[in-house]
């Protein structure tokens, strides 16, 4: 009478769900360990900047380390939650 796509199955449609969960958690921490390797990255330049007495670049880069803990802070609450969701 209407419009009906095929039935699709209950546990498999949950399945597919689980899967893109799982995926995009995956995703996720991938990003976290990328952000981890730039603040270290970033922080053994700040160490260099200010050894020479650059203070300024110095400063301006631990801001930007300020900023990236907040992100991976971010991330890993979405992460948090994909895990409830999946469960």
């Amino acid at each position: 009478m209407g419009n009906k796509g095929p039935q699709i199955d209950p546990k498999e449609a949950a399945r597919e769900q689980k899967r893109i969960i799982t995926r995009s958690e995956r995703k996720l921490e991938r990003e976290i360990k990328a952000l981890e390797r730039q603040e270290q990255k970033t922080m053994t330049e700040i160490k260099k900047l200010a050894t020479k007495g650059q203070h300024n670049a110095a400063k301006i880069l631990s801001k930007d380390v300020a900023r990236n803990r907040a992100q991976r802070n971010q991330y890993r609450m979405i992460a948090s939650q994909m895990v409830v969701m999946k469960n």
